[in-house]
């Protein structure tokens, strides 16, 4: 593992949040929370913005209809309720739609974007980090965590 100069601690970041992301985060968020000298307890996990609508039957349902921020019911109700439902998250999960923001001072970064959206979003995404991290001092592990390997008909750039 990177080391950090004294008295500091890795702050981490789940950079997605579907069902994969959000169970990373989960299993992150357990494990820093057993070793607090290593690691700061929040775990931020960046959450793509979409509204949500809870049925009459989730035990969420608060009585209205109207549409939810995903980000927002995560924090309120410790769960994922739309890519991983019924398992609750551990309180130090933080989910945040603003991506520069969940990322800033974190020295451990894992991504977990399907294959699909990897060729769409690579290009930003390196771009993005690169940019992160030329604004930082902090040096950064970026750890990937796709479930699939693909050939890309044109380079990464």
């Amino acid at each position: 593992m990177a080391t950090l100069s004294a008295g500091r601690k890795h702050k981490v970041t789940i950079v997605g949040s579907g069902n994969w992301g959000t169970t990373m985060a989960k299993l992150v968020a357990e494990n820093v929370k057993e070793h607090p000298s290593l690691f700061e307890e929040t775990v931020q996990m960046w959450v793509f913005e979409e509204d949500y609508t809870f049925s009459k039957d989730s035990p969420h349902y608060s009585g209205s209809d109207k549409p939810e921020k995903l980000s927002q019911i995560i924090n309120k109700v410790h769960e994922n309720v739309k890519y991983l439902p019924n398992i609750k998250l551990p309180s130090n999960v933080v989910a945040n739609p603003d991506l520069p923001d969940s990322c800033k001072d974190s020295t451990m970064l894992s991504s977990s974007s399907h294959i699909s959206s990897l060729h769409v979003r690579a290009s930003s995404w390196s771009a993005r980090f690169c940019h992160m991290r030329e604004r930082s001092a902090v040096q950064r592990v970026l750890m990937s965590a796709r479930k699939a390997f693909d050939s890309c008909p044109r380079p990464l750039a």
